[in-house]
């Protein structure tokens, strides 16, 4: 008897919680504590999976323990080459995680690359990282012709690739002009950043193919 009212007791009392009705304009600080209660527990629960319940493997791109994944992720977004190459000077011997906000990139070493060429398609799909990378579902539009058509391969070999002599004096113009304003004469040794230097000459051609040589702004210096 004692049980069963013990047990009515407790029901009594949770219905009366879930069915009170509380004005929050006349509490606006027990509001606050709630929201900032619910928003302390997603952010920890969201830490702790993040840290513990992913790939035993290390992380590269946080700067403390408890820094909220997308804010990593939004470091790599903009400073993605130092966070790469921090995790090749500080791991170069073992995989790790780079943090990205709608994913995670895991570094692999070069001992896996036969295992991963040899992996069917459904398993390992180029085409769909590509989609991902690129925002697909914005960008491509129509993804089922991508996925299951090879369209776009054989506009390429049988449109685009055969035309591809037409460009050449016209890239190869550009490409002189590219050389005479990146990379000016010197009589002594100078070094290059060929990284940028490259992106720069590229940047310049793709302007000349894409928009021809009336509507690219290469010659006035912007890439």
């Amino acid at each position: 008897m004692n049980t069963t009212t013990d047990r009515d007791q407790r029901v009594s009392l949770v219905e009366s919680v879930l069915t009170s009705q509380i004005d929050w304009r006349d509490d606006p600080q027990s509001l606050i504590l709630l929201v900032t209660g619910i928003l302390s527990g997603l952010y920890l629960l969201n830490t702790l999976q993040a840290r513990f319940l992913q790939l035993k493997l290390p992380v590269v791109g946080y700067r403390s323990f408890w820094e909220p994944g997308w804010v990593a992720g939004l470091r790599f977004s903009r400073r993605s080459q130092p966070i790469v190459r921090e995790g090749y000077q500080k791991f170069k011997d073992q995989m790790f995680r780079i943090r990205r906000n709608d994913a995670e990139i895991i570094i692999l070493l070069r001992t896996y690359v036969n295992e991963l060429r040899d992996m069917p398609e459904s398993q390992l799909s180029a085409m769909e990282a590509h989609i991902k990378n690129m925002v697909g579902y914005y960008t491509i539009g129509n993804l089922k012709l991508v996925r299951e058509s090879d369209l776009h391969r054989r506009t390429l070999q049988k449109n685009l690739t055969p035309a591809l002599g037409t460009l050449v004096p016209s890239l190869q113009d550009e490409l002189r002009f590219a050389f005479r304003a990146e990379i000016p004469d010197c009589k002594e040794w100078t070094p290059v950043h060929i990284n940028e230097l490259t992106v720069r000459i590229v940047a310049r051609i793709s302007a000349r193919v894409f928009v021809g040589p009336h509507l690219c702004a290469t010659r006035s210096g912007s890439t």
